[in-house]
């Protein structure tokens, strides 16, 4: 699991739902697991939203636009 964390895998919902992973969600390893994942997403979530090349609008366009 460190591995797939480490390469990018991200679907923390999913580890917390797989029943093939039932057994581990009770060790305290594995919440950490799930606790990495998630501050990862929150860390690159705040670099993208805070990075020079996102569209403005592109999270939350404006209301007057044909996607708002």
């Amino acid at each position: 699991l460190d591995g797939g964390i480490e390469l990018g895998y991200r679907d923390a919902d999913w580890l917390l739902l797989d029943p093939l992973l039932q057994e581990l969600r009770a060790e305290p390893a594995f919440v950490r697991r799930i606790e990495r994942i998630r501050d990862l997403l929150d860390r690159e979530r705040t670099e993208v939203l805070s990075s020079d090349w996102l569209p403005e609008g592109f999270v939350a366009p404006a209301r007057d636009s044909p996607a708002g």
